[in-house]
């Protein structure tokens, strides 16, 4: 398990600290390094990703978000640049192409100022299709289907290991990384922060709160008031890899002003994701990480509505995230009332695409330089299987994805390798497929407790208070 850090209040200010190890903040903590900033990254979790692993992992085209916002400009301008920082990265990706789906005339009115709009914004390759060409490329898609708006530049890719990889590379540029370093306190002196954390404090010149739905907590301990986050959870259905063929394109309902719908997304990994639906939290940590039997039948029905042959009894897994909102648009800025705080939240749908641009934008704002362009990892394609898995000898450990004890323990040594069984499922599948690690979890769980030295019975599934034993393990023999 990892040690405490020691105290940094003996060493020179760091550049900047990053709160929040989501994929936004991994990648500005990455960004920040490659303009030569000296950078640390404060995580409450026991790994990256907090909220971004519950994600649809839809890179958006751009067309939809409302004009004049940072939505906008932002998830526009990630969407043209993630297919070259996923490369970069060796993160999975592939442009599946997607449908609008309208199903009256008050929809299909809806499409064409999207198509308007997508088009006034340089996107290519937008247009509507009638009925006959939607069943044409999407036969099981519903009959009662009036027309569709069709972007070739949709595409999916995997939140999960995007975080992890920005994490790695930031670290590759210098950066240190703290896990399960929840921020305690925050004071402001006149050479910067110090921020006290559960595993030490750190002084920093400048404060980014990337922390999600802990975002408000953060900028309050540092003096700023009136930021306004609020949770807002989706559930999801995750189908198996055997009913790949189903569609091949992600599909939209119109959407709503509160939420894109409940969606169906071919993912990188050969499932079917299913969701997610919305619902407004008054506490950001009310139903945190968990399903209602309302909220999945309510995702069952929307995606139905789309494509009614949906097997539903090949469901594998069902999960929730709560993502962070804070009004209609991200909030980037500069806190007026804390000098080199800078306040990144409320970053909700297209948060994911908009996460290379959103990174870029922090890093201007913070230093007034604009990170070099990205450079391909050598041998990353952007294949629907990802690149940064390199299998290696040894038994299998996981059946259902193929995983190798090998690849487990290369999640675990590797830079801020797993400490969690989930951190391994999050880096090499493993407890992802149809299982759901009921065969591999036990021997992933003896890799574990073997490569980090510590009994089993110290093996968590996601950090402190989520241990996987209670009590003896074995008997002694007689």
């Amino acid at each position: 398990m990892p040690s405490r850090h020691p105290s940094w209040l003996n060493h020179a200010p760091f550049d900047a600290a990053i709160v929040g190890a989501g994929v936004v903040g991994a990648l500005t903590a990455r960004a920040l390094t490659r303009v030569g900033l000296r950078v640390i990254l404060v995580e409450a979790g026991a790994d990256p990703a907090g909220a971004t692993k519950a994600n649809s992992g839809i890179v958006h085209p751009g067309y939809d978000p409302e004009r004049g916002t940072l939505k906008a400009a932002l998830g526009l301008a990630g969407a043209r640049a993630f297919e070259v920082t996923a490369a970069a990265l060796g993160v999975p990706f592939r442009r599946t192409g997607s449908l609008m789906l309208a199903f009256d005339e008050s929809e299909g009115q809806t499409l064409r100022h999207y198509l308007a709009q997508g088009r006034g914004r340089g996107l290519r390759g937008l247009r509507l299709l009638d009925r006959e060409e939607v069943l044409t490329r999407e036969p099981a898609v519903n009959p009662a289907v009036l027309a569709a708006l069709y972007s070739p530049d949709t595409a999916v890719t995997s939140p999960f290991e995007l975080a992890v990889a920005a994490v790695q590379g930031a670290i590759a540029g210098g950066a240190e990384a703290w896990r399960e370093a929840e921020v305690t306190g925050v004071e402001r002196g006149a050479a910067g922060f110090t921020i006290g954390t559960s595993r030490g404090q750190v002084r920093a010149r400048r404060l980014v709160n990337a922390a999600g739905l802990g975002a408000k907590r953060v900028a309050g301990l540092a003096g700023h008031q009136g930021l306004d986050v609020r949770g807002r959870v989706g559930e999801y259905l995750l189908l198996d890899r055997d009913v790949e063929e189903l569609v091949k394109m992600v599909l939209y309902p119109v959407p709503s002003p509160f939420s894109k719908g409940i969606l169906v997304v071919p993912t990188v990994h050969g499932n079917v994701l299913l969701g997610p639906n919305a619902e407004n939290l008054a506490d950001a940590d009310a139903r945190a990480n968990a399903v209602t039997r309302q909220g999945l039948a309510e995702v069952a029905e929307g995606a139905r509505r789309l494509v009614p042959g949906l097997p539903i009894d090949r469901v594998i897994a069902t999960f929730s995230g709560t993502r962070a909102v804070a009004g209609g648009d991200f909030v980037i800025e500069p806190s007026e009332q804390v000098p080199g705080l800078i306040n990144v939240v409320g970053i909700a749908s297209p948060g994911l695409t908009a996460s290379p641009a959103i990174a870029g934008h922090v890093t201007r704002l913070l230093s007034g330089r604009t990170p070099p362009p990205e450079e391909p990892a050598t041998g990353a394609t952007a294949l629907s299987e990802s690149p940064r898995r390199t299998p290696g000898g040894g038994r299998i450990v996981c059946r259902c994805e193929g995983v190798t004890e090998a690849e487990v323990i290369a999640a675990i040594r590797g830079p801020f390798g797993a400490t969690t069984l989930d951190g391994v499922k999050q880096r090499t599948r493993a407890g992802m497929g149809r299982c759901q690690g009921s065969f591999c979890g036990p021997r992933v769980v003896e890799i574990m407790a073997r490569e980090l030295g510590e009994p089993v019975s110290r093996v968590t599934k996601a950090g402190a208070g989520s241990e996987l034993f209670s009590g003896r393990t074995k008997e002694a023999g007689p």
